[in-house]
């Protein structure tokens, strides 16, 4: 906890730079660690080349003066001590936390770009500026280096952490219920069977369901913001006065957005953003309520369709809750980029420039702060309260049994039998210990909810599908999102090891079906940033009025191909792990390969030597007496066995620790035998 959440702290930069923070890392070279600790030293030798530049020779007291605090603070907050994860949490815990630091560094660059396209719109007051265009062609090209490099990155890890090419074994769930036992052919054993028609009848039900669920919510979110854009005309229509109506006719209605006029006065009336950002700050406190709802009945609807093994369960469960929140997060966005401002009018665009921007800006920043306290600080608040209950209970528990104890006094003891006396210590004896007991820690930290990674992996998902998409849009959004990205790997940090039980550690290697998911949001990023430039973009209006609507329709779906093919040559051309663990791999395989070898050597000519043996022994024998050959017979039994006990006090030779090559290891076994 030290090491990882108060990472500014002085004693965590004491002779290391601050960047692999490995808890206990001082300890490694003990000789108690020495016997059982071989992979962690190794484990922690590649990190500390790959990401550590530590200065090994400096001086001793050099290194042990830690930089400034700031330096402490801005650099430290994007290292974490990943190795120590691994081993206390487990890899699925890791893979998370890693996957934040990697696309911190990344948005380390998109952010100094996008704050420089942010710049320029300012400073033109023009937010269709012409930099949009090259933007979102930068954006694109930095989601396929994210994605090909935490390929990279991934593979090293679980090659370090030992779970390349891992894969999990496919059991039953406890909760999967089987209507008949059947014989597998593979074990030849009974195992319980579903008929598959069973899942897809409840799954003809289920689907229905959390469709119905997500067009309804859909429904509300798109009345919600088209009675804003409602309000906002007639507050300025009607002369600064409040009309709150709702209504299911302003849905796809332009001409509430076109009748405000983004000038200078309107830009700098406070009402004006209390309206548009109000709206999206109240539907971004309602969403976790949503979700939460949602949540519990994709669970349900999980546990009716009965799935058999735990991968089909997370899988169908993913899709169910990510399709909800991308409609939840991601409706109001494409509305008004796509559908609500209708026309390709500068003006128009204007609009819906400034409401997306305005809506994206609250849910990064107003939503995501909420749903950061509801999900780390509420449960702590609840968990606080309710050990501060239990203790109380316990204090008015404990004075019962003192006033009991001493109410039983040697006066009525005279008045009891010797039965009831005896039965009545017992009892208070019993309490007294039950008492104690109760009083372990322990029993408080059962209190602390269970630790569930889904919702961490789904915020993830969320914020890179808020940069990849929607970056054009709001060219600050990569620099919130770091921001995001430093809080939460923190917060999650303290969460984890304060306010949650500690989860199983659970072995994989990598971050599972949402590799898969992400590829997803790249593959949309590239359509929604191909077709807003298409459709809101200035100097696509230039090339319309030159080539046409159609031609420009041509050019977008032209660009949108080619992008997919540069994402395709990315992931063909660039290697799946780095160089290290490449040669670290081929050389493993040499090792063997060699050792196998020279074991073939040895056996060969051991057998060769043996056969020569029994060649010469035959030989000598045949011309020697009978009595002679039995004398010889009963001298080889005796060398037998001292060589056999010989062989077992004698050390046996490493090769790895030997010079020799391998004709010299066998002239060597020549001249011994």
């Amino acid at each position: 906890y030290k090491c990882w959440v108060l990472f500014w702290l002085q004693s965590n930069w004491n002779n290391r730079d601050g960047r692999g923070l490995r808890v206990d890392s001082s300890k490694l070279n003990s000789p108690i660690l020495s016997t059982n600790s071989s992979s962690m030293k190794n484990c922690y030798s590649k990190e500390k080349k790959s990401i550590e530049t530590v200065d090994s020779s400096s001086a001793p007291g050099e290194q042990e003066l830690s930089p400034s605090f700031l330096y402490r603070l801005v650099v430290g907050c994007f290292y974490q001590p990943l190795d120590s994860i691994e081993e206390y949490y487990g890899e699925k815990v890791a893979f998370y936390f890693a996957w934040l630091q990697h696309c911190s560094f990344h948005l380390l660059y998109l952010s100094f770009v996008g704050a420089i396209v942010f710049i320029c719109q300012l400073s033109s007051g023009n937010w269709d500026h012409p930099l949009r265009p090259f933007f979102s062609i930068f954006v694109m090209i930095w989601s396929f280096v994210v994605m090909v490099t935490w390929r990279r990155r991934s593979n090293f890890l679980a090659y370090q952490w030992g779970t390349l090419d891992y894969q999990e074994e496919e059991i039953a769930r406890p909760e999967f219920k089987g209507t008949e036992y059947r014989v597998c052919p593979i074990t030849n054993t009974y195992v319980m069977y579903y008929p598959p028609w069973k899942r897809w009848l409840k799954m003809c039900v289920s689907i229905p369901l959390t469709v119905g669920f997500t067009i309804v919510t859909l429904l509300g979110i798109l009345i919600l913001y088209g009675n804003r854009d409602v309000m906002l005309a007639q507050y300025f229509a009607t002369g600064h006065s409040y009309h709150i109506s709702v209504s299911m006719d302003v849905i796809g209605q332009t001409a509430p957005i076109l009748a405000v006029e983004l000038n200078k006065e309107h830009l700098r009336d406070p009402d004006f953003w209390i309206i548009i950002i109000g709206f999206p700050t109240a539907l971004g406190l309602i969403l976790p309520l949503l979700n939460f709802c949602l949540r519990k009945v994709s669970l349900w609807l999980n546990e009716l369709e009965n799935h058999r093994t735990e991968a089909e369960y997370r899988t169908h469960f993913i899709i169910k809750v990510f399709a909800f929140r991308f409609v939840c997060y991601f409706a109001a966005l494409y509305y008004y980029s796509f559908i609500g401002v209708g026309t390709t009018d500068p003006q128009a665009t204007e609009h819906g420039i400034v409401r997306v921007a305005s809506t994206l800006f609250t849910y990064i920043t107003i939503a995501h702060w909420w749903n950061i306290c509801i999900n780390v600080f509420f449960p702590l608040l609840l968990y606080r309260w309710r050990i501060y209950r239990d203790r109380l209970r316990l204090k008015k528990e404990l004075r019962k049994l003192e006033k009991a104890e001493l109410e039983l006094t040697p006066s009525l003891e005279n008045c009891l039998s010797a039965e009831k006396r005896l039965e009545k210590k017992k009892q208070l004896l019993n309490k007294r210990l039950l008492l104690e007991h109760a009083q372990a820690n322990i029993w408080e930290e059962i209190v602390l909810p269970e630790h569930d990674s889904f919702t961490e992996y789904l915020f993830a998902v969320t914020q890179f599908a808020y940069v990849t998409c929607f970056s054009v849009i709001l060219p600050i959004t990569p620099l919130i999102v770091l921001f995001n990205h430093l809080l939460n790997m923190r917060l999650d940090a303290f969460k984890l090891c304060r306010g949650r039980r500690r989860p199983l550690a659970l072995k994989t290697g990598g971050i599972g079906v949402w590799n898969h998911v992400l590829h997803v949001v790249t593959v949309i990023a590239i359509l929604t940033n191909c077709s807003l430039m298409a459709l809101t973009s200035s100097q696509f209006s230039w090339l319309a009025n030159e080539i046409g609507t159609l031609g420009v329709f041509a050019l977008a779906i032209g660009w949108e191909h080619f992008m997919l093919l540069v994402k395709y040559i990315m992931q063909l051309t660039v290697s799946r792990m780095p160089q290290t663990v490449q040669d670290e791999i081929r050389r493993k395989k040499y090792d063997q390969e060699r050792k196998r070898y020279m074991q073939l050597r040895l056996k060969k000519r051991n057998s060769s030597y043996g056969t020569t043996e029994k060649k010469k022994s035959s030989i000598t024998s045949s011309k020697k007496s009978p009595s002679a050959v039995k004398k010889d017979e009963q001298v080889m039994d005796c060398c037998e066995i001292t060589k056999s006990t010989r062989s077992v006090a004698c050390p046996p030779i490493e090769e790895a620790s030997s010079n020799m090559s391998g004709s010299s290891i066998i002239e060597g076994y020549d001249e011994r035998t």
